[in-house]
């Protein structure tokens, strides 16, 4: 009787997420408190739902254990082209304005990640989504249709739609998280015991990203508070701001790039465009600047800015056949094609960048006429470049925004010559140490060490081949260290040294 009677509770616990409102509507409430934190808004726009709802706002699995997948098996399937598309629908029941809200929320997510919304025509699994009673949604991918609920009356807000799409990508809440307790304090004495189990620690892979009080996807002060006090105070500073209502955050986006792997080349910049960010930092090394231009590129990139080969190996080529060719007259002529999309100015810029390798060394570049192996130089998704000639046309992008810079330019021109980064070469543990703790896994391939031809130069600090110092950090702290002396300049933005001009010509036996 006394298991019966307990399970009764937790039901009618789970029934609804917060106290009523009382006389107002939700609506009205809402409209009457423009700051209110998202997690406060979800549960009183799920107050009363006839769901059964864990923490609120995750619906009751009834097939899997939430907080556990076997094998990413509730995970979204990433594509060959490194996407991860998540096919979706939006019921009829919206209004045009709405569903463009909803819209403009899931395209949120593509700037910055390598998460796809698109809408669905006869996959199996997709997102629905619909206006039922209140704004919640499953964790992670359930397999076929998954309903994601957004009430019209209380769930039609930006930061509320963000939310309730990262758990459908399979992020818990933020308090919830299994180091929780060394970043905040539960104060169950102001939690009904029947709402509890909301509050409970789960067994999450944190992504080896920090605990981040103002995540989308935490918790306000009060949530589930029966008197009005904290259910949640941060520690040890109880003064620190948590929920919040605007959108995600850096870590946010962070997370999902780390879970769904490779998602792209570095972290996220934040609310500022590449261009903005790039223009505000102008002593910010090349490295650096390629780095954010190819955030959320759709590329798959090895070591940031590398195309993925497809018919060779990057690093090795038979008897210099990735090399470009030498004519009879001792040049290596390169034929190149500029995109009718940049202005006369970048493609001037382009230009000259190009002309900056004829006076040093052997190598000219053309205007393609016909020739077959060319270098067609376009504004895609960031910048980057195949390594070496890989035959036919290849692409090197210089995206508008974000890659119109000299030394941007011979960095990526150097790729398509052959040159790896500097920081990869073999000998390079004898000059820098690389700070393993400080990248996370899955972004460690980046830093391995390669089976180079040094050409007999020396390691050269200053290259404009070189990474800078906190190249996919992900704690802002060193990923590459220079030794003996720490304190030696590495990875810089004016252009190329005497070094990188050398090898060039050694290379091409110039």
């Amino acid at each position: 009787m006394k298991t019966c009677l307990s399970l009764l509770l937790l039901l009618l616990g789970l029934c609804q997420a917060q106290p009523l409102v009382g006389e107002q509507s939700v609506a009205d409430v809402l409209e009457d408190n423009e700051d209110m934190d998202i997690s406060t808004r979800i549960l009183i726009s799920n107050n009363g739902s006839s769901e059964l709802l864990l923490e609120g706002d995750l619906l009751l699995p009834t097939t899997r254990n939430a907080m556990k997948c076997f094998r990413n098996s509730c995970l979204w399937k990433k594509s060959s082209n490194g996407l991860v598309t998540i096919p979706y629908t939006v019921s009829s029941a919206y209004t045009s304005a709405e569903t463009s809200r909803i819209v403009n929320a899931l395209q949120s997510f593509h700037q910055s990640t390598c998460i796809r919304f698109v809408p669905r025509r006869n996959q199996y699994d997709h997102i629905s989504i619909q206006s039922r009673g209140g704004c919640y949604s499953s964790l992670g991918r359930t397999g076929g249709m998954q309903v994601l609920s957004l009430r019209r009356s209380g769930c039609m807000y930006y930061g509320i739609m963000q939310h309730e799409v990262n758990h459908a990508l399979g992020f818990n809440h933020e308090q919830t998280r299994s180091d929780r307790d060394q970043y905040v304090k539960i104060n169950w004495k102001n939690i009904n015991p029947s709402n509890a189990y909301n509050f409970e620690r789960q067994d999450t892979n944190n992504l080896n990203t920090p605990y981040d009080y103002t995540s989308i996807m935490h918790y306000g002060r009060t949530a589930f508070s029966i008197n009005g006090r904290d259910s949640i105070t941060p520690i040890p500073n109880s003064r620190v701001q948590i929920g919040q209502r605007k959108g995600m955050t850096r870590n946010d986006f962070q997370r999902i790039n780390r879970l769904y792997r490779l998602c792209q080349a570095q972290p996220l910049v934040g609310e500022q465009s590449v261009a903005d960010v790039l223009e505000d930092n102008e002593d910010m090394d090349i490295s650096t600047r390629i780095l954010i231009s190819n955030n959320g590129s759709s590329e798959l990139l090895l070591e940031g800015d590398l195309l993925l080969p497809t018919t060779r190996n990057a690093m090795k080529c038979f008897r210099n056949s990735c090399l470009w060719k030498k004519s009879s007259n001792g040049l290596v002529t390169i034929p190149y094609t500029v995109s009718s999309a940049y202005t006369s100015a970048e493609t001037s810029r382009i230009v000259n960048a190009l002309q900056s390798f004829h006076q040093s060394t052997c190598i000219r570049f053309v205007p393609r006429r016909n020739q077959y192996d060319h270098i067609s130089i376009q504004s895609r998704g960031g910048c980057y470049s195949s390594l070496g000639r890989t035959g036919g046309m290849q692409v090197l992008s210089l995206r508008r925004s974000g890659c119109m810079y000299y030394g941007i330019m011979q960095h990526e021109v150097n790729h398509a010559l052959g040159f790896n980064h500097e920081q990869t070469r073999s000998d390079r543990d004898q000059y820098v140490k690389i700070n393993w703790k400080n990248i996370n896994p899955s972004n460690a391939y980046n830093f391995e060490r390669q089976d180079t031809n040094n050409l007999n130069t020396p390691y050269d600090y200053t290259s404009i081949m070189h990474y800078g110092r906190t190249a996919f950090s992900i704690n802002g702290r060193d990923s590459i260290t220079p030794i003996p002396n720490s304190r030696v300049q590495i990875g810089q933005r004016k252009g190329m040294t005497r070094n990188d001009f050398q090898r060039i010509n050694r290379l091409y036996r110039c």
